[in-house]
């Protein structure tokens, strides 16, 4: 049996094509002089990592493929060396192409299944375009991959309130061209309606859905701890003998302050969400004597874990309620 001593370097990267060639070419250096028969570079070491947003502005700091100046500069490197460099770099094969390409991709930017994998595959299949679908967490994580500007995303799906209110005027969005959708008329008037107040004339987005938030339970979970089912269903959540026995099986609560306040302000009477520091300090307190019981604290995956058994009680959307019943394993 051969060994072969691998090298796996990793370092930070600047602005500077040159200055961060120059770092690599020491470092493999170096560690051909530790005895390194293969030396591995990181991932578009020459360039900043923007991989996580999809920025078309750095397309521009790619090389034609065709001699492509960093290859050959670690080409002529590992013969000098005798040693055998992974270079992994990020290369144009020309423009007329790339635009080719481009208009048979669709980017979308959206929660975990928003567009069923079924459905991706059969727009595939009837129009040839290839989809590529990122995934966000939270609407503020994909509002802060947004806001850098040129994000190459086609479709995203952003929260109307209060996200789409306030990057409307910043100019995050396109107007959409309804021309080219026509089965935009098929959107509810009345949905259509409200979002005028964040989205005049609806200009930049049409709805696909349009939730609310709530409780959602395993019902049957729910019987065997604490049998009928409060009449203020909150109660499950927000009163502690209840929630003690809920803690057994699993609860979660959404990540996101701008639903979860809300909430809590209605269920202690108050009539809305307020910053006077009394109103504000009770729903703190409630959720501070309600933490203990607490599983998670998420606004992505609990559904899963709904439909899978790991938790049974949550306040969270009624799009993810929907999916977590249909993908629950058959009884």
């Amino acid at each position: 049996m051969r060994t072969v001593s691998l090298a796996a370097l990793q370092f930070s990267c600047s602005w500077t094509r040159d200055d961060n060639i120059a770092k690599a070419d020491r470092l493999v250096r170096q560690a051909a002089r530790q005895g390194a028969q293969v030396a591995l570079l990181p991932e578009l070491f020459e360039t900043p990592y923007f991989c996580a947003v999809q920025n078309s502005d750095y397309y521009d700091l790619a090389h034609p493929l065709s001699g492509h100046p960093t290859v050959a500069h670690f080409r002529r490197l590992a013969a000098e060396l005798g040693v055998v460099i992974a270079v992994l770099v990020m290369g144009l094969a020309s423009s007329a192409h790339a635009e080719q390409s481009r208009q048979n991709i669709l980017n979308i930017y959206a929660w975990a299944d928003y567009f069923p994998q079924s459905v991706v595959q059969k727009f595939q299949a009837e129009t040839a375009i290839h989809v590529n679908y990122a995934v966000f967490d939270s609407p503020d994580a994909a509002e802060t991959a947004l806001s850098v500007g040129s994000s190459n995303y086609d479709i995203v799906t952003m929260n109307a309130v209060p996200h789409l209110a306030r990057e409307i005027p910043h100019g995050f969005w396109k107007k959409l061209d309804q021309t080219q959708i026509p089965n935009a008329r098929n959107a509810d008037p009345q949905i259509l309606h409200l979002m005028e107040k964040v989205d005049p004339g609806n200009a930049y987005a049409v709805p696909w859905m349009w939730r609310t938030t709530g409780i959602i339970y395993n019902a049957d979970k729910a019987k065997a701890l604490v049998g009928a089912i409060p009449a203020n269903s909150l109660d499950m959540i927000f009163k502690r003998e209840i929630v003690e026995k809920f803690a057994r099986c699993g609860i979660s609560i959404l990540d996101s302050w701008q639903d979860i306040l809300p909430v809590v302000a209605h269920y202690l009477g108050q009539a809305q969400l307020s910053t006077e520091p009394a109103q504000l300090g009770a729903v703190v307190r409630k959720l501070q004597e309600i933490r203990p019981f607490l599983r998670r604290i998420a606004t992505a995956g609990y559904y899963e874990q709904l439909a899978d058994g790991e938790l049974c009680l949550a306040i969270g959307y009624s799009g993810d309620a929907m999916i977590a019943r249909r993908t629950m394993p058959a009884r």
